[in-house]
This record gives C-alpha cells, sequence and structure tokens, in this order.
C-alpha cells in the first residue's frame, strides 16, 4: 500500500530560547557582559582616583615639611657663608704672617753667619733665593761666611722658622785698589711653618 503526504513542507525555523518572562539568552549575556564592563570601568577610576588623593596628599605633606624646615634651610646656608668668610679671612692673615715672618727670619740669620773681615754690600730675595754681595778682606773670611749659612739655621729657634740650602758662591773677585775680595753668592732657603714641613717661600723680587 502506497501513503501519500498531502501536506507541504516549508522551511523549517528554529525557535528561540527564551527563559522566563520572555527574555532570550542572548539579552541575557550581553546584559552581563555590559555589567562586567561597567564594573571593570567603576574599579579602574576608583583605583586611579585613590592614587591620584594620595599623591596630592603626600605632595601637601612634603610642601608642608619643606616650609617647615625653610628656615633651618636658610640658617645653614648663612652659617655657611660665614665659614667661607671667616676661612677667607684666616688665610689672609696667616699670609700677611708668612710674609712678615720670612724677611725678619732671614735678615736675623744672615746677620748672625756674617763673620769678622767681612761685611754686606747688599742683598735680595728672588722667589726661594737669597743673593749677596759683600767685601772681605781675605778667602778665609768668605770660607768661613759659607760655613755659618750652612750651620746657623740647623739648631736654636731659627731651626723651626728658617732652613738654608747649599749656599753657592758666583763670583770671587780681587780688587788690588781696595785690596778687598768682592764676592756674590746665592742661598736657597726655606721657611717652615707650625705643624708643618719646609716650604719654599715664593717671595717674589725683594730687596732687603
Amino acid at each position: 500500500m502506497i501513503r501519500v503526504n498531502l501536506l507541504r513542507e516549508g522551511p523549517r525555523t528554529t525557535p528561540s530560547v527564551r527563559g522566563r518572562g520572555g527574555i532570550s539568552v542572548g539579552e541575557v549575556l550581553l546584559f552581563v557582559f555590559a555589567l562586567i564592563g561597567l564594573l571593570v570601568g567603576v574599579g579602574w577610576w576608583y583605583v586611579n582616583s585613590s592614587t591620584i588623593e594620595e599623591l596630592d596628599a603626600k605632595i601637601a605633606e612634603l610642601e608642608e615639611e619643606k616650609a617647615a624646615l625653610e628656615p633651618f634651610i636658610k640658617k645653614s646656608e648663612e652659617l655657611r657663608k660665614k665659614s667661607e668668610e671667616l676661612k677667607r679671612k684666616i688665610s689672609i692673615i696667616k699670609e700677611l704672617k708668612r710674609k712678615q715672618v720670612g724677611p725678619v727670619k732671614i735678615m736675623d740669620a744672615i746677620s748672625r753667619a756674617v763673620p769678622d773681615h767681612l761685611w754686606l754690600d747688599g742683598m735680595s730675595v728672588v722667589g726661594s733665593t737669597i743673593e749677596l754681595r759683600g767685601k772681605a778682606f781675605n778667602e778665609n773670611a768668605v770660607a768661613n761666611f759659607i760655613d755659618n749659612l750652612k750651620d746657623v739655621t740647623k739648631e736654636g729657634e731659627l731651626s723651626e722658622s728658617i732652613e738654608f740650602m747649599e749656599p753657592q758662591l758666583n763670583s770671587l773677585v780681587f780688587s788690588g785698589g781696595e785690596r778687598v775680595y768682592n764676592f756674590v753668592m746665592k742661598v736657597p732657603f726655606k721657611i717652615k711653618y707650625p705643624g708643618g714641613e719646609g716650604e719654599e717661600e715664593e717671595m717674589g723680587e725683594e730687596a732687603l
């Protein structure tokens, strides 16, 4: 027996799935994603807002500390300037003292070293060298003068303030008319300062 289906089949449609109240699953998912996005945005805003507030509070705290320390910073700067000015004045005083002590000690040492039968016509200081010009009745007097210059600053009070190096006899010429020996010699020296080693004193060119 042959059966014929007289009903025409049309396109099948998939019924939409709806939950209670007639809301579809897609609408629910869309709502959930929107809610998650909103929560994320609110959370991001809250975190950043809190961070900004904390930073602003920290800045305000630091500004207060700076304002509180400002008088001390100013006072410290004033003390630093006063200290530098005091050091500068002390340096000037020491330099003046050196320039005053140097020539006095040199003159004292040389006057003690001058032997009998010898006298000086002139003396000058260039840098750390003394140039002596004088006359002597004989060569022995010049030799004694050289020995005395070597020893005069080795002992006693002068040894603490000045030191003569090896004297150098530049010329020794006999003058028949005056019957004397004209000599020129140079004596390197060092000025000593309390609490320090001997230092060469640069005194420029000075006639004594």
